[in-house]
């Protein structure tokens, strides 16, 4: 069930273990029952550790609950928990022997003041790189927390309750029956929604409201943010990076075969291996599941769990995300028809009629992908012709199930109250209207800089871009960005890592002149 490459990795990843971990599975007359089962098997091999039992109550799906010397967990995994969400099994089984990544004080005090029981469902794909975020949280928080229980379905299994509860997109996290969380958050999101609906939840007021002093405090954690790491760390200065998720955008990214010296790579590999290099520094400290709310022109950096990081000098390196259409009925249906993963919720349209909103590389790419899975795809693109580069706008002319249409001008999503069912656009050569009949609208029309933080500190363009130098220095002492939120062109990861580093060799520079002064 496993292959040799994945037996060594888990094992390797279980060997950790110093308690009994039990995969408790439910008996099942479903035809995959078996397929969990040899999984399961698979996974018990690696580790003297895990065991496997039956858990004795039948359930129409495969089923699986996490079970420690103590008892239940509440972590469930309903389906067979393959493809991204084998490291969510793998990560929960280490988390329940108190393994692996585990809640920092700040986030255990938040988890652990929840006070409402909850049975939470989160409805997954498992081609969705976005889903095991949430899922590991979740998993993270039942864990810590006997109050709730989380349950991870693979909507393929449950397309009847997917129907009943309309799911269009993934992850879709449910208390009850009532949407939770739609589509990608964060932990801290996640707590700060569990929260607004618990009014019984309170923080232990003793705790300690953390100060962090560093050399160098980078915002953001995509490639130009983990770049910058390196380099610093790799000059013997100390820094720490604040990021809501580690990856940026990466983690949206299905395949990839523009990164100088790799053919082909995907967005959770380039991840994983940046991580890695990040981690092999003592000097770099990564606060993640966190943003900044503020910063100061003195290098203070106020996060939105209340902690502050003083450094001697900042890196902005927020990078960019999806820009909106801005039309009526697009934010209606977030979620319910308008998308804006291809990769994580193009499933949920197969042999359905779609609509990609922009004729750019991401918009082309979108289309090859969803071509592969919907009945049909037509792209609408505003100017005059599509804008990928030619080698895509080539593989899109032997799909049969693509046509696409220039000069469209899309003036809203239509719906029928609970989900999309078209969209309007006006050619804009003769201005005459027109309607299509749709069942989800992917918008890929580009991105916008995430500069909001510091508008109000630096110099930025009227769209935002923050100027920076070719030292990727601002217009404030001390105080450098680089990647996809600047005004360097060519939104890329090569280019992203490259201006990463630079900003991180220039900041070291900063730095070292400020020490002998």
């Amino acid at each position: 069930m496993l292959d040799a490459a994945t037996h060594k990795q888990v094992a390797d990843a279980l060997a950790r273990l110093d308690g009994p971990i039990t995969l408790a599975v439910q008996p099942s007359n479903h035809p995959k029952h078996a397929e969990l089962v040899a999984l399961l098997s698979a996974v018990r091999d690696t580790s003297e550790h895990v065991h496997c039992v039956d858990l004795g109550e039948p359930s129409p799906i495969p089923r699986v609950h996490i079970h420690t010397e103590h008892g239940d967990t509440g972590v469930v995994f309903t389906g067979i928990p393959g493809g991204h969400e084998f490291s969510s099994l793998i990560l929960a089984i280490l988390n329940a022997n108190g393994k692996g990544k585990l809640p920092d004080p700040v986030f255990l005090n938040r988890i652990q003041a929840l006070k409402k029981p909850r049975m939470l469902r989160t409805f997954v794909s498992l081609s969705c790189a976005t889903c095991p975020d949430v899922v590991q949280a979740l998993n993270m928080i039942a864990l810590q927390n006997p109050h709730i229980q989380h349950n991870t379905i693979d909507g393929a299994f449950t397309p009847e309750l997917i129907d009943r509860l309309n799911v269009q997109g993934v992850p879709a996290v449910f208390d009850g029956d009532t949407l939770l969380i739609s589509g990608k958050t964060t932990l801290s999101d996640i707590l700060d929604r569990l929260t607004d609906t618990d009014p019984e939840a309170q923080l232990d007021s003793t705790a300690p409201q953390a100060l962090h002093k560093t050399d160098v405090c980078i915002i953001g954690g995509g490639p130009a943010g983990l770049s910058s790491a390196i380099y610093l760390a790799r000059k013997g200065i100390a820094c720490t990076i604040v990021t809501d998720h580690v990856g940026g955008q990466l983690k949206d990214t299905l395949g990839i075969e523009n990164f100088i010296g790799s053919r082909y790579t995907t967005g959770p590999e380039l991840i994983q291996n940046l991580a890695n290099h990040v981690h092999d520094y003592t000097n770099i400290t990564v606060l993640d599941n966190r943003t900044a709310t503020t910063v100061t022109a003195d290098h203070s950096v106020v996060l939105n769990t209340h902690e502050t990081v003083q450094a001697k000098a900042v890196i902005i390196a927020t990078g960019a995300q999806w820009k909106t259409l801005n039309i009526p009925g697009e934010s209606d249906y977030i979620g319910n028809g308008v998308a804006f993963c291809p990769h994580c919720d193009g499933p949920f349209y197969a042999n359905k009629p779609i609509a990609v909103i922009g004729g750019g590389n991401s918009g082309v790419e979108a289309a090859l992908d969803l071509a592969q899975i919907v009945r049909h795809v037509t792209l609408l693109e505003f100017g005059e012709a599509l804008n990928a580069d030619a080698v895509l706008v080539d593989r899109l002319k032997q799909c049969p199930n693509v046509d696409w249409i220039t000069h469209a001008k899309t003036t809203a999503i239509l719906g029928n109250g609970t989900h999309v069912t078209g969209l309007q656009y006006t050619n804009r050569s003769d201005n005459s209207e027109h309607t299509l009949n749709l069942d989800g609208v992917f918008v890929q029309i580009g991105l916008k800089p995430n500069s909001d933080l510091v508008q109000s500190l630096v110099d930025s363009t009227p769209y935002g871009e923050i100027n920076v130098t070719a030292q990727c220095q601002t217009n404030v002492p001390g105080i450098f960005s680089a990647g996809d939120v600047t005004t360097t062109p060519y939104k890329q990861i090569v280019v992203a890592v490259g201006e990463g580093a630079k900003a991180g060799m220039a900041c070291a520079s900063f730095i070292q002149a400020k020490s002998v002064q």
